[in-house]
């Protein structure tokens, strides 16, 4: 069973474009007749009622032993019923949402006890093998013994409220919580690994949230667009931080990159309210518009302090941001571009090694500043190479150097 749509034709976001969309409820035959031949329905295709508007129930005939990715994506059913014999194929064959993806009205879901492939439970549709829960609605709530959250899971689903995700949970994948309707707290598993790209994207959270320390990568647009109100906690496992990971979310307070994390990528803290910064000393590369301040109601002040470990800023990286001071200990001036602090003070203090004003006058993106300040002071010159490397030589008062 597919949908009528022919490639020659070219596709303009209807699957049904010269045909009548079936609507609401449906019961799948288990047996057609076409042109005078029987045949038995066997198989939902990928993409078949994608986008149609079937309200109401689903059900599938025992005959079905396989329904395609996005088959249902879109759809309004309140109740799916699943037969001993089917297999839902997951997102990960295809590489995109389940079948049943963004069914926002959906409130039951119903598997025979006898399928050997999956199970249901607390309204959700799980695969036996490896715990994975494939499909979830806004009544699910997330077994106890569940493993992973499969990719789009709940896109388009949530109704209200707090989300706990179970201590047994391991991954979360890419658009598992995408678009959804929650308006409380997010707690993640202890146990937590791998969050996927846009995984609670777009989804409006409230207050703090902390990243357990066993979390590894954070995708892609993670977080992006997902409201909150209060802190964020990352963890030391973490080495690197993704494009857009917590883009215009509305975290405030202070800052802290893990001493573990050597990357920042695009976009990802750009629009978020945080009100101060305190850097990892492992951090080596900070990629364009990572703090840009332009979208947000609070800019970051205080005291900005570059890593020793820094080897470049990206472009507009700290644009509009209000810093009153910032400290560089590296002789080489980390490589800027001109527009890296684009619309911050230029008068601001900029504590540099001793010796090493004129290498920062003629760095690019550097002689954007005007107030360059020489310091030693509480530092180690031999563990952080503070001292510039003079052109000839110059006699130092022992008792000046601490």
């Amino acid at each position: 069973m597919t949908h009528p749509y022919s490639e020659e034709n070219g596709f303009h976001g209807d699957y049904y474009e010269g045909f009548t969309q079936p609507q609401g409820d449906i019961i799948l035959p288990s047996i057609v007749d076409y042109n005078g031949v029987q045949y038995f329905v066997t198989a939902i295709d990928k993409n078949a009622f994608w986008a149609c508007h079937l309200t109401g129930s689903l059900t599938i005939p025992e005959g079905i032993v396989s329904i395609g990715a996005c088959a249902f994506e879109g759809c309004f059913f309140t109740t799916i019923s699943i037969p001993k014999s089917t297999e839902v194929i997951s997102s990960a064959s295809y590489g995109y949402g389940t079948p049943f993806g963004y069914c926002s009205s959906l409130e039951s879901i119903i598997v025979d006890e006898a399928n050997p492939v999956f199970y249901s439970e607390n309204n959700a549709l799980i695969k036996r093998q490896g715990k994975v829960l494939v499909q979830g609605c806004k009544t699910t709530i997330i077994p106890d013994d569940v493993e992973a959250i499969g990719r789009s899971s709940f896109q388009g689903a949530g109704d209200g409220g707090n989300l706990v995700i179970p201590n047994s949970v391991i991954s979360i994948d890419e658009y598992a919580f995408h678009h959804c309707n929650f308006s409380g707290t997010l707690m993640l598993s202890d146990s937590l690994r791998y969050i996927g790209a846009n995984a609670f994207s777009e989804s409006n959270f409230t207050g703090s949230l902390s990243l357990p320390n066993t979390v590894t990568e954070i995708g892609a647009a993670a977080f992006l667009n997902c409201g909150f109100s209060g802190d964020l906690i990352l963890p030391s496992s973490i080495t690197s931080i993704n494009t857009s990971s917590f883009y215009s979310s509305n975290f405030s307070g202070t800052l802290v990159i893990p001493n573990s994390v050597t990357y920042i990528g695009l976009m990802a803290f750009e629009g978020t309210n945080f009100s101060e910064l305190v850097l990892g000393n492992s951090l080596e590369y900070i990629d364009n518009h990572a703090f840009n301040n332009r979208l947000s109601n609070t800019h970051l002040t205080g005291v900005l302090r570059l890593p020793a470990s820094l080897t470049e800023i990206g472009i507009s990286t700290f644009a509009y941001t209000s810093f009153d001071e910032i400290y560089s200990p590296n002789t080489t001036p980390p490589s800027l571009d001109n527009s890296s602090f684009y619309e911050c003070d230029p008068n601001i203090p900029v504590h540099i090694p001793f010796g090493c004003t004129e290498a920062y006058q003629n760095a690019e993106g550097w002689n954007y500043f005007t107030n360059f300040i020489e310091d030693l002071e509480n530092t180690s010159l031999y563990t952080y190479g503070y001292l510039c490397q003079p052109d000839s030589a110059v006699s130092l008062d022992r008792k000046s150097v601490v």
